[in-house]
Parts: C-alpha cells; structure tokens; sequence
C-alpha cells in the first residue's frame, strides 16, 4: 500500500496523519483522555462516529456490566466529535425520534439502550435512512418526516436486546479483566502525579485537534 501522509495544523498544534501512524495517534489521544487499554473498541468507536459523513453510517451497541466503563468510552468518543454533529440523551421516549430535525451526517448517542423503548423507530432509521409517521391533530392530517443518515451509539448493560435490533450495530464488549482493572487504578494513580497534570493540560487541544481534524 502506498502511503498516504497528510499534515494538520491548528494554532500551536500540528498532527501528521498516514497510513502507518493514525491509529495510534488515535489511540495515544483517547488514552491522554483517560481511556486506557480498549484499542480495537477506540478504533472502532472512531471509526464508527466518523462514518456519521458517511452515505451508510456504522452503529454501534456497547454491552458490559454496570461499572465497566462503558459510558466512559463513549463519552470520550462524543468529545472528539464536533459538538455541532452530536445528539446525546440518556434516555428517548417512544415517539421523540419522530418530532426531531433532520439526523444526517449527525452522531445520536443513547447512554443507556434500555431507556429506548421504541427499537422500531431505531431499526426503522438504520435500515430505511428516514422516519415517517401519519398523525391527527385538531382534526386536521399531519405528515412527520426526519431524514435520517446518522450513527447511532448506544450503550447498555441488558443482554437480553431484540435479536432484529442487534443485527443493525457492531457489538463491543468491554474488557472487565483483572489486568484491565490494574491498569485503570495505574492510570489515577499517574493522574496525581506532575506527568499526569500535564496530560490534564493538553486534553484541551488533542479535542479541538480532533473537532477540526
């Protein structure tokens, strides 16, 4: 494969991006943010939030116990994404996603998959690229439609997901590991440490690399 090299500048800060060295800029960054070890759920989740540009976004459901650290990854990713490009809720009643705006090229973040309780609007949105609903008010018809073609990134903590729902993301499992763990309590231990504030001071400006990346 042939390389393909480009540089970034903004103000002070410069990344060089190729074929060999971009993933682990990545990588590097989202552990600086405090997300270590999870290098291929990182990437993907990367990747994932990206192909939000995307003529056919990737969805992803990260499913792990209470604690595990799935909410950090995700909020994480949502940080190196533009602020304008995301929707986040932690919950969404049966019938919000049909009284939204437009969803294109947008990154819908659900915290917690269980608090959606219509999977049908989801499945709907992934598959058909839209959402149209018929209703009645005061006597009059009213036609709802959202153009869809966002990523969806959803977490939760129940296995039990509608099988039909499932097949529209990629399914991460975070690492619950007795090394994962010793090397979550490393990482706040170097967080008081002088190298740990100074990775405190450049969470600033690896995000807004990112937003304009």
């Amino acid at each position: 494969m042939n390389s393909i090299a480009f540089k970034f500048n903004y103000d002070d800060y410069a990344i060089e991006m190729g074929t060999g060295n971009i993933f682990q800029t990545i990588l590097e960054d989202y552990e600086t943010l405090g997300v270590i070890g999870e290098e291929h759920n990182k990437l993907m989740c990367y990747l994932a939030a990206t192909s939000r540009l995307m003529d056919n976004p990737l969805n992803i459901l990260v499913l792990s116990s209470s604690g595990a650290g799935k909410s950090t990854l995700q909020d994480k990713t949502l940080k190196l994404m533009p602020p304008e490009s995301v929707i986040r809720a932690s919950a969404i009643t049966d019938k919000a996603l049909f009284y939204m705006k437009s969803l294109k090229n947008k990154l819908l973040a659900l915290e917690e998959a269980a608090g959606v309780k219509d999977t049908y609007a989801i499945r709907t949105l992934i598959s058909e690229g839209y959402l149209a609903q018929e209703t009645v008010s005061g006597g009059q018809g009213q036609s709802r439609y959202v153009e869809g073609g966002c990523s969806i990134f959803q977490t939760t903590t129940n296995p039990e997901i509608n099988p039909e729902t499932k097949s529209r993301f990629f399914i991460l499992g975070v690492d619950e590991s007795r090394e994962q763990t010793r090397r979550i309590l490393a990482m706040q231990r170097k967080s008081h440490t002088l190298e740990g504030l100074k990775d405190q001071s450049d969470k600033a400006g690896i995000i807004r690399k990112h937003h304009s990346f």
